[in-house]
């Protein structure tokens, strides 16, 4: 595998170049080369917002480490980086060793609900689909692409370990990623940073899972210069329009006022006529008017009031 590097925000993050010409190169790594920048978006700000003082940081799907080792340069928190492709974690090493870094540790492992014997895409930019059972014929035909592996839970791979974080980034599989995680879950209760992608077609089964875990999700529009204390929105139920985004998930009880806040905006009569709840509360936000602190209503997550919010961002 051809490796190279580049320093940004005093960071040297090393990369994979050998499949740059394939049809759809990974954009993340199209960025560091070709803007010299780290276009992750809300992952890298979801992560930072879901950060407890105490306990490890799970990384699930951490790609080349784009997201934990800016967080680890800091020193304050240890990582376990997780990805099914070898090349990925091959350059998340090369990265740690570059950056003197002692606080990651980098895992190869396919995760899942369970152990069953599968075939995983070897390279960081190819699309991260779990093969469980390969016939003689296929094998022949993806061997190039795909290795051989033993999937693990995530109880098994953090062990005794106390954790504090955990995200998830995987391509489809958050569920099964939950399900392998819920000794760990119910036991340190840490905060949870989940991929959210109405393609997937599963959102509803990730909430569920959350809700039988004990956890409230958020949707998040992250602080500015207007708005230095984050923003939150409780997802009641999927949005089906939404664009790929990510969820910040408390247990129920965590006390997440100090850090965050809650918005919203009931129905006010206006002589005979209701006023809509989201179209005012985006009014509210808009103007810079103050929005009341209870927790979000099911009105406030239509698509069209999270897409202007996003807008705004």
């Amino acid at each position: 595998m051809k490796t190279n590097s580049r320093t940004i925000n005093s960071i040297e993050y090393v990369f994979p170049i050998d499949h740059r010409q394939v049809k759809e190169p990974d954009p993340i790594v199209e960025g560091i080369i070709q803007e010299g920048k780290i276009d992750n978006g809300l992952a890298s700000i979801g992560m930072q917002l879901a950060l407890q003082h105490q306990g490890v940081v799970v990384d699930v799907g951490c790609h080349i480490g784009i997201d934990c080792l800016q967080l680890a340069s800091y020193g304050r928190h240890s990582f376990i980086a997780i990805d099914g492709s070898k090349e990925s974690i091959t350059c998340l090493k090369k990265s740690i060793d570059k950056n003197n870094l002692n606080n990651i540790e980098p895992v190869h492992a396919v995760v899942s609900h369970s152990n069953f014997k599968c075939s995983f895409a070897k390279f960081a930019h190819s699309k991260n689909i779990i093969f469980k059972a390969m016939g003689f014929f296929r094998g022949m035909w993806v061997w190039r692409w795909f290795s051989k592996m033993k999937t693990k839970t995530l109880d098994e791979i953090i062990g005794d370990t106390h954790c504090g974080t955990i995200k998830i980034d995987v391509e489809g599989y958050e569920v099964a990623v939950l399900h392998g995680a819920a000794k760990t879950i119910m036991r340190d209760r840490p905060n949870l940073l989940i991929k959210i992608d109405p393609s997937y077609k599963h959102v509803d089964m990730i909430l569920d899972t959350l809700h039988e875990l004990d956890y409230d999700a958020y949707y998040f529009h992250p602080a500015d210069l207007n708005h230095p204390t984050p923003l939150l929105a409780e997802i009641k139920e999927p949005c089906e329009e939404c664009a790929p985004t990510f969820a910040l998930c408390f247990a129920k009880g965590f006390d997440i006022t100090p850090r965050f806040r809650l918005f919203k905006q009931d129905i006010q009569p206006t002589g005979t006529v209701e006023v809509d709840a989201s179209a005012q509360l985006l009014q509210d936000i808009i103007n810079e008017k103050p929005v009341p602190l209870h927790i979000a209503s099911q009105e406030n997550n239509n698509a069209e009031g999270l897409a202007q919010i996003k807008e705004m961002g």
